[in-house]
């Protein structure tokens, strides 16, 4: 009854990351790499991208057909990037903050939450993995 669940949620749970907005941020004339959860360059995708401190857009456009914007900052500091795509059910929509130190390269920016948590669902996963080894072999002994 258990593993029918476990299973059930576990095929489940892969599914939350199917489809969505992912970004990358690259330096130099700082560019946001937009794509899909499999790695798919995003065309067309609403970008507008605020100066720090600024309630107006610094710059807005959409991603070129490889899924790049890039801007020119003139200052140091965070930025903050508004990213929007409308899709066939409905919008899907980030933001995040960039940090650039004086010599306007990236120092930061804010990861996203299946990255930050990566490392703990691994040793989640080499727990549970390592727990249902040794039940089936426990199991295995017992019916034997």
């Amino acid at each position: 009854m258990f593993k029918k669940y476990f299973f059930a949620f576990l095929i489940s749970s892969m599914s939350l990351f199917a489809h969505g907005i992912f970004y990358n941020v690259v330096e130099g004339a700082i560019s946001v790499h937009i794509s899909s959860a499999n790695n798919i360059s995003i065309s067309d995708v609403k970008v507008k991208v605020f100066a720090p401190g600024g309630n107006l857009p610094y710059a807005k456009g959409y991603t070129d057909i490889n899924g790049n914007f890039a801007f020119m900052p003139d200052s140091a500091g965070i930025w903050h990037v508004k990213v929007s795509m409308s899709s066939d059910h409905g919008n899907h929509d980030k933001e995040f903050n960039i940090e650039l130190s004086d010599d306007y390269k990236v120092k930061d920016f804010d990861k996203l939450p299946i990255e930050r948590y990566l490392g703990i669902l691994s040793i989640l996963g080499i727990i549970f993995g390592i727990f249902g080894a040794f039940s089936f072999f426990q199991r295995k002994k017992t019916i034997r």
